[in-house]
Order: structure tokens, then C-alpha cells, then sequence
């Protein structure tokens, strides 16, 4: 008998920082089935830039950033977390015309078109923004958030 596929979940920012850093976070939860193989993570380096520079931004001391540093490198190893390189323009002003009366921020298309252009295709969009990441987005992209 075979195994079914485990679920590939595309993540945004929110879910990874809150994660690493809030104990009783539903995210956190993601990131535990992750660790334990029972999901596949996926993101984009966009995410992880906005990631780092939200922890940079968040830590009282360098001390402090260093040690949530390591907390977060760890993180992408138990996690196996992949990386998708960031889309290429020309995809993402595609994607801008098409989903952005519906997202409601710019900011968020490139991470929308990384998920899109993503090989293979995620199975799901897990993001905690559900004003930009909403159900008239799913709808149209075909991959629920």
C-alpha cells in the first residue's frame, strides 16, 4: 500500500514569526506537523527576507536577536522548510492584474505569484491575513487559504 502525499503548505511571514515565537500560536501547530513529517512547508525568499527583518526589528538586544536567530535556523531545518526563489517580474505584474482589486495590498502579490508559479503547486495558501489572503483569492486561484 502507498503512502499518501503529504500536504504541501505554502506559508506566509505572519505564520512562520508567530511559530518561532508565540508558545500557543496556531501556527505553531503547523510548524510541529512539519517537524514531525506530517506536512511539507513551503515559501518563497521574499518571505524569509520579511521574516529576518521582522525578528531583527522585534529583539530588545543583539543577544537576544541571536539567540532567536539560532531558534530560527533550527526552525528551517527540523521544518525542512523549501525555498522557492522569488517570481520574476513579468509573473508578478500578471498576478497584479489579476488578483490585486481582490488582495487589497501590493505588497502582497509577489508572495501570491511565488505560490502561483510554485513547482509543484501547493495544496494550500496558510497565511494569517485573511483581509489579503481572503476566499475571493482562493476562489480564483484554485488553492484555498
Amino acid at each position: 500500500m502507498t503512502q499518501p502525499l503529504k500536504p504541501l503548505i505554502f506559508v506566509d511571514s505572519n505564520v512562520l514569526i508567530e511559530g518561532l515565537l508565540e508558545n500557543f500560536a496556531a501556527a505553531k501547530t503547523i510548524i510541529t506537523l512539519a517537524n514531525y513529517k506530517k506536512i511539507n512547508l513551503m515559501t518563497c525568499q521574499q518571505v524569509i527576507t520579511d521574516v529576518e527583518d521582522e525578528l531583527l526589528e522585534q529583539s530588545k538586544a543583539m543577544q537576544e536577536f541571536n539567540i532567536i536567530l539560532e531558534a530560527w535556523k533550527k526552525m528551517l531545518q527540523k521544518t525542512r522548510l523549501k525555498i522557492v526563489p522569488d517570481p520574476d517580474l513579468s509573473d508578478v505584474l500578471e498576478i497584479k492584474i489579476q488578483y490585486l482589486p481582490l488582495m487589497h495590498h501590493l505588497a502582497d502579490i509577489p508572495i501570491l505569484t511565488a505560490a502561483l508559479k510554485a513547482n509543484p503547486r501547493p495544496n494550500i495558501i496558510l497565511s494569517g491575513n485573511r483581509k489579503h489572503f481572503n476566499d475571493k483569492v482562493a476562489k480564483k486561484c484554485g488553492i484555498p487559504i
